[in-house]
């Protein structure tokens, strides 16, 4: 685990790449493509598709606001006010964006 993770538990999960096979009958109600927004399958959890055309933009965003912003680390001992609780929501969400960039540029920019 790299010094900037330490302090969190990171529950490391397993990144699926879904690949489905749909006749374009199918998508009539999508005029023949599915566009960035939010998609449902089924009864799971409504979630964010990002076009690949799209997700260059997306990953561009999150690495000009990655290198405009200093990570502040994890604090050591207990958090116990609400400038550390700032903190580490700040270090937490850099490392999450760092994560969706990283997931981005390697599964869907660079397959």
């Amino acid at each position: 685990m790299s010094d900037e993770n330490k302090g969190i538990e990171w529950q490391q999960l397993e990144r699926q790449k879904l690949v489905v096979d749909i006749e374009k009958s199918e998508l009539s109600g999508f005029g023949g493509r599915v566009e960035t927004g939010a998609v449902q399958v089924n009864d799971d959890w409504p979630a964010l598709f990002v076009r690949g055309d799209d997700s260059l933009d997306l990953a561009q965003a999150i690495s000009c606001v990655l290198k405009n912003v200093i990570d502040p680390g994890v604090q050591q001992g207990p958090i116990t006010t609400e400038e550390d609780t700032a903190l580490f929501h700040l270090h937490y969400s850099i490392a999450t964006l760092r994560s969706y960039e990283d997931l981005i540029m390697t599964n869907v920019i660079l397959h």
